[in-house]
């Protein structure tokens, strides 16, 4: 049986290929992708304010407590920082709304100056303080790319496309 979605998530349109025998067990993987897209989205989108990043980006400046899933998601941003000589740097959310790349994509530029920021992550306390608003945007695709194969591990024929920009 063949099995295909997709919808609209994460500023991108998310699509789901499957080939199974069981129709049943395709459509409950299938769900279960979802939901955790949707959990993912509600949690990591800058562009809800009650997202943990949302309030995050509310408090630049201000030691703020996260949950483990932030706290694991933000020290892993923070190493790729450090692998890459800060070439990926999440605090970029201001850059990019310089740069139009806002809610509705305006894509209207911003003639103002912006900067990346920086982390400062306490992982004994589960804190952390913000210089500059945080975007997940392609990190956070990833991390979702990661969770599909684990939920989609055992059909042998998926194709999950998370693309975007």
């Amino acid at each position: 049986m063949y099995l295909k979605e997709h919808r609209q998530n994460l500023g991108s349109m998310i699509s789901v290929e499957l080939i199974g025998e069981e129709q049943e067990m395709l459509l409950s993987l299938i769900n279960t992708f979802w939901e955790e897209v949707n959990l993912f989205e509600n949690k990591f989108s800058r562009f809800k304010e009650n997202s943990e990043v949302g309030i995050l980006n509310a408090n630049i400046g201000k030691k703020q407590k996260i949950s483990a899933l932030m706290l694991e998601v933000l020290s892993f941003a923070e190493n790729l920082k450090i692998k890459t000589n800060g070439a990926f740097n999440i605090s970029i959310a201001d850059i990019l709304e310089n740069w139009g790349y806002d809610q509705d994509y305006s894509f209207v530029f911003q003639d103002m100056p912006v900067k990346a920021g920086d982390l400062y992550i306490d992982k004994e306390e589960q804190e952390v303080i913000l210089t500059a608003k945080i975007d997940l945007g392609g990190l956070g695709k990833g991390y979702l790319l990661d969770l599909a194969k684990q939920i989609f591990g055992p059909i042998l024929n998926v194709c999950v496309n998370a693309g975007g920009d």
